[in-house]
């Protein structure tokens, strides 16, 4: 029996990587062609190959079904899972709050981007005695950016020689 699932035209594809994009009908029916073999021994990508017509999803959503409970198959019908130590989890992952992003205005990502520049030109790899070297080191750097760093998008000039191209030009 071959059964052809297809996705509503109107769920767009950020929808449908949320939750199960199947019904009861079409969950017990993949439950009941997959758990039978899987409770047998056999991998999940056997059995996802056998009925790789029929099924309405891929074999790593497969294990996602799995681990969620959402099929008779558990984990410990998975015999290489069980076989397999646990893997070592990295530390916790720092995001950046997205709230922090909320009214800020343009100059704010090009001073971010200013300093990316000269962390990346002036400060990573150097190693600074005091904080006074440090505040002199970037203000030279600062005065170099302006005044002598060429930039290809502004025209091959210094900002200082765009700056004052700009002004004559629009006096």
């Amino acid at each position: 029996m071959i059964v052809n699932f297809r996705m509503p035209a109107s769920i767009t594809h950020t929808e449908s990587r949320k939750g199960i994009s199947l019904s009861e009908e079409e969950l017990a029916y993949l439950d009941s062609v997959v758990s039978p073999g899987i409770k047998n021994g056999q991998a999940v990508s056997v059995v996802w190959n056998t009925h790789k017509e029929e099924m309405p999803v891929s074999d790593r959503t497969l294990y996602t079904y799995i681990n969620s409970g959402l099929l008779d198959a558990d984990n410990f019908d998975l015999r290489r899972k069980l076989r397999m130590p646990s893997r070592k989890k990295s530390g916790p992952v720092l995001r950046v709050d997205k709230q922090c992003h909320i009214g800020r205005s343009y100059e704010d990502y090009e001073a971010f981007i200013f300093w990316g520049i000269i962390k990346r030109e002036m400060y990573y790899g150097r190693k600074f005695k005091s904080k006074e070297e440090l505040i002199c080191s970037i203000k030279d750097y600062m005065d170099y950016y302006i005044n002598q760093r060429v930039q290809r998008k502004l025209g091959v000039l210094t900002p200082i020689e765009f700056h004052r191209k700009k002004v004559a030009q629009a006096a």
